[in-house]
């Protein structure tokens, strides 16, 4: 395995690519693996490839059902500049006498921590758990800042499969235990008297949130709950983690689990801490299961924790969980700028793009325009929907300007393929083709309609024109190039753009709770249109039905925690200002 980890994942705290856990209930114990499938050449989308390899492995030798899953990978695939510590784990149980029951876990937050919520519903609806995102929805709204980290598949058939959602809680024992009171298998003051035990606190947990783990299944009227306790982040060393773990198990289990972690470790227990990692417990129908993680600790030992923490909090000697959007890091526009200077390449690297920026055949022609005079209509809606909703005078005269604009793009667009002798002619607006661009662009809308601010109108306003604005532009340009042998008069860059349309948001005077839901708002909006993108090039340049690509698509694209702007060139701008009498 080497001297140190080729890859930081997020498995173990010293990168091991794989950790065991034991589940104990006074029966037989049953050992379950987690593991992260890697590739000579390591990377966030090798290790989903590899994943991706394996699981189909796995369907090809008849012990997993990917059904569930291939519905929903293209919500969790990894691109360019994607955020998190993995993209996709496969666990295996294994039980005496039973065959292996294998389990998909993908990560929420590649898109950022505060997009989560949204990949999360539209998962769970793809796979018709609504009443589960009903749940959750509730949950997230009801309690102060859980977070969704991690979503699971089981790879068995849909009637049995079970799908959980994690949502993390560091607040306080009071928190977890109100998170977790709907669940149908938990008592009032499980969470509070578990936890007591395991970190001997009531709160908060902040070298590690508690995680919360909700399993939906179709048959079952509320979800069951599994509570998982960072011990490691709260004990001084393993001895100390094995000692209140066992309190919670028979004696004949607390033996099995001294001599697991003995036979696992390669020193005493007390000289460090982070082999048992995790301590998690769930409820069932006459006993409680509690289920002790083992990390191998192939590359490093953590070392014990210091009984008086250090003054800037760093006690855990542990690496954190990546953190909801800071407000540090979006203080002002100015940092939301910047993001979009840094990213705004990411989009013109796509391979849509790319072909777009040469020439093609004539049925790729038809497909690319039937798409992008589909993607025209649709996005028109939000601009509608965002002018008559917005108040402020100084944000309407730009959102209205914006309106005036894509309002006579889509005729534009129409136009320009009619003088090629390209067919304009518009799919049906609400066929299965085109449900997944209908799909982004109706959530879209609902997040104009929703936002709590004119600012974050106009930002979501900006970025969907200038995307799309680039797309149309490109579509035509492609069109041009195939029809007629060369580039049109105003040509398109090599990442595709027009550089009269690259896009700036200047600093904007708002408080700093109104900058961080523009950060939100335009790094949903720029997620819906990378999933676009990579819908579209599957469909025309594939042969593939965009139904079918809606299952398959995995954008290697951008990173979708940014985004206002897409790029041009650095000596043709447009920029936007909003004055308003409030402090910066």
């Amino acid at each position: 395995m080497g001297d140190s980890p080729p890859w930081p994942n997020d498995i173990s705290d010293d990168g091991t690519p794989f950790e065991f856990s034991v589940s104990f209930d006074g029966h037989a114990p049953r050992l379950r693996m987690l593991v992260e499938s890697q590739s000579e050449r390591l990377s966030r989308i090798a290790t989903w490839d590899a994943g991706i390899a394996l699981g189909e492995r796995l369907k090809r030798e008849g012990r997993a059902d990917l059904s569930l899953f291939e519905r929903v990978q293209d919500l969790f695939a990894p691109h360019t500049g994607a955020q998190g510590r993995f993209c996709l784990w496969h666990a295996a149980v294994i039980e005496e006498g039973q065959p292996a029951l294998f389990k998909a876990y993908v990560n929420p937050c590649l898109l950022g921590v505060g997009s989560a919520p949204r990949v999360v519903e539209q998962a769970l609806k793809r796979l018709g758990f609504d009443d589960a995102w009903a749940f959750l929805e509730e949950r997230l709204a009801s309690n102060r800042q859980p977070e969704i980290r991690y979503f699971s598949v089981d790879l068995e058939a849909p009637e049995e499969a079970r799908i959980k959602v994690y949502l993390a809680c560091s607040q306080s024992a009071e928190a977890v235990a109100r998170l977790i009171e709907p669940a149908s298998n938990i008592d009032p003051d499980d969470a509070q008297r578990w936890l007591d035990t395991l970190t001997a606190s009531q709160g908060p947990f902040e070298a590690r949130p508690i995680l919360n783990c909700f399993s939906f299944r179709r048959d079952a009227a509320a979800p069951a709950v599994t509570v998982h306790v960072p011990i490691r982040c709260y004990v001084k060393h393993d001895a100390e983690a094995l000692a209140r773990v066992s309190s919670l198990l028979t004696a004949s289990d607390a033996d099995r689990l001294s001599r697991a972690l003995n036979g696992v470790s390669g020193r005493p227990l007390n000289v460090g801490r982070g082999l048992l990692t995790y301590a998690s417990l769930r409820r069932e129908a006459s006993s409680v299961r509690v289920t002790v993680y083992l990390a191998p600790e192939a590359y490093s030992i953590t070392s014990r924790r210091p009984s008086v923490p250090p003054a800037n909090g760093s006690a855990s000697g542990v690496h954190k969980t990546a953190p909801l959007m800071a407000r540090a890091r979006v203080a002002h526009m100015g940092d939301v700028q910047t993001l979009v200077e840094q990213r705004a390449e990411l989009l013109v690297a796509q391979p849509l793009l790319r072909r777009l920026a040469e020439a093609g055949s004539a049925e790729e022609v038809r497909r690319v325009s039937a798409h992008l005079s589909l993607l025209a209509l649709w996005v028109g809606d939000l601009f509608r929907f965002v002018q008559v909703r917005t108040t402020d005078p100084v944000v309407s005269k730009q959102v209205a300007e914006i309106a005036r604009m894509e309002s006579a793009r889509p005729q534009r667009f129409k136009a320009g393929l009619h003088a090629l002798g390209v067919s304009d002619t518009v799919p049906l607006l609400f066929s299965a083709e085109h449900a997944l661009i209908r799909e982004l662009v109706l959530a879209l809308v609902t997040d104009g309609i929703s936002a709590n601010d004119d600012c974050i109108r106009l930002g979501m306003a900006l970025s969907v024109s200038a995307i799309s604005r680039q797309l149309l532009s490109a579509g035509l340009g492609f069109a041009t190039r195939t029809v007629i042998g060369r580039a049109p008069e105003s040509p398109v860059d090599a990442g595709g753009f027009n550089a009269e349309t690259q896009l700036q948001l200047s600093l904007i005077g708002i408080p700093e709770s109104v900058v961080a839901g523009v950060y939100i708002a335009v790094d949903r909006c720029f997620e819906s249109f990378l999933r676009v993108v990579t819908t579209i090039d599957r469909s025309a340049f594939s042969g593939n039905s965009s139904a079918d690509v809606e299952q398959e698509a995995s954008p290697r694209t951008g990173d979708v925690a940014t985004a206002i702007a897409v790029s041009g060139g650095e000596d043709s701008m447009m920029r936007v200002k909003v004055c308003r009498d409030v402090p910066a």
